[in-house]
């Protein structure tokens, strides 16, 4: 990519991390949105880690930052965020 002065990409639940993580490396900062739907809805704490361990494993040789959007409801269990 050859845009000037660009150091932060915004990457959307639904892109292919792994796609995404390839072409950045540790070029640009990798500001991932994981998919709010899994915080906010039916909550399976499994899924939730192993979905988050596979993005952090695929951009390991990344600048990658983690933005939590759009939860607006934990389901009345804040508890939720402490994980």
């Amino acid at each position: 990519m050859k845009i000037p002065n660009l150091r932060r990409i915004s990457i959307s639940p639904w892109a292919n991390v792994e796609n995404c993580a390839d072409q950045l490396r540790d070029k640009f900062i990798f500001s991932w949105k994981p998919n709010p739907s899994y915080i906010a809805n039916d909550f399976d704490v499994e899924y939730i880690g192993n979905y988050l361990k596979n993005a952090f494993k695929t951009t390991e040789n990344c600048v990658m930052e983690m933005i939590l959007k759009d939860t607006h409801t934990c389901g009345n269990h804040p508890e939720r965020f402490e994980i």
